[in-house]
């Protein structure tokens, strides 16, 4: 095994240090991606639900 420096000890802590802070970042960045994709796919059928129900209004009126 090689015999290892304080400072070696050191900058081998700092990179795993900024290495877990990158992985809790990208955790993150996953999660709001995932909760903007949900938000978009529920405005997107509340969207659909309202058109159909105006088409339908409107349809009825035709009638």
């Amino acid at each position: 095994m090689v015999p290892v420096t304080g400072k070696v000890q050191v900058g081998l802590a700092a990179a795993a240090a900024v290495f877990a802070v990158g992985e809790v970042d990208s955790l993150c960045l996953g999660a709001f991606i995932a909760v903007e994709g949900f938000a978009l796919l529920f405005f997107l059928s509340l969207a659909a639900w309202i058109a159909v129900g105006i088409w339908r209004w409107r349809r009825e009126d035709g009638k």
